[in-house]
């Protein structure tokens, strides 16, 4: 696959105690931590749980890319952005230009809440030499625009980026999966599962860069050193839920509530808490 090169950007690293942390005697965040949060790298650890995943530098390879799948609905965002930032829908090849390494998505039929696209974000805490710690529940990110919308607003459904919208609640747009949805035990077991997976394939990639020098290393943990991330997933419909199917809309006076088939979720992206 064609993947650019990584490089964690920015001077942070210079004001690192370097010595006191190598000594163990003073923590600090993970340095370097590409692999889960260059939207580049992460398909090395993550592909089959992401949606297909390419990176593309110009028009041309992006026509080329989009022409090998069938039609659909595409997404386009830089490697190393994060808040929504840079990220665009497209059908046709047209509606976007291209002239820097870019990720290109297939965009996922999200599972609908009351209408509105929603994705789950979970957060992960990374310890020492790779220990992952997910925590016992997710907030569900719902847009504030119904999804037959044509607007942005209805199709990215990041907190950052919806919450100055006029129909933004949060009671209403930003949800507990566990508490809110009857299937929500259900896909946090297997979000559990993608983030086990993803950790046991950095922990090998971390053993063979430390047996061949030559191996480009992507993430770097120390004893002494952790990262809070919040990973995001999208959720991808099995069926289209109205507000009659979320377990959080059942009304009091309703005996025999139908449970929601669960969706699936599909890692998009992860980045720094």
């Amino acid at each position: 696959e064609r993947m650019i090169r990584s490089r964690d950007v920015g001077n942070r690293w210079k004001a690192v105690p370097w010595a006191k942390v190598f000594a163990g005697e003073e923590g600090d965040r993970l340095f370097l931590r590409s692999a889960l949060i260059r939207k580049d790298l992460l398909p090395l650890y993550a592909r089959e749980f992401m949606p297909w995943t390419r990176v593309v530098s110009s028009d041309a390879e992006l026509r080329e890319e989009v022409a090998s799948e069938p039609p659909g609905r595409w997404v386009v965002k830089p490697p190393d952005s994060s808040n929504a930032f840079g990220v665009r829908f497209f059908s046709r090849c047209d509606e976007v230009v291209i002239d820097e390494p870019t990720i290109l998505q297939k965009a996922v039929p999200s599972f609908l809440v009351e209408g509105s696209a929603c994705h789950a974000r979970v957060l992960v805490l990374v310890v020492g030499n790779l220990d992952f710690y997910v925590y016992d529940d997710a907030r569900v990110l719902v847009a504030p625009v119904p999804a037959t919308e044509d607007d942005d607003h209805a199709r990215i459904t990041n907190r950052s980026f919806n919450a100055d919208h006029p129909s933004y609640d949060a009671e209403r747009h930003n949800r507990s999966l566990v508490r809110d949805f009857d299937f929500g035990k259900v896909v946090l077991r297997q979000i559990r599962d993608v983030v086990a997976a993803i950790a046991a394939r950095l922990d090998d990639h971390v053993t063979e860069a430390k047996k061949d020098r030559s191996v480009k290393r992507h993430f770097f943990p120390l004893p002494n050193t952790y990262e809070l991330f919040g990973f995001d997933f999208m959720l991808e419909a099995t069926i289209h839920a109205t507000s009659d199917d979320t377990a959080s809309s059942c009304s009091t006076l309703t005996t025999t509530p139908t449970p929601t088939p669960a969706p699936r979720p599909v890692l998009l992206e992860a980045n720094p808490e």
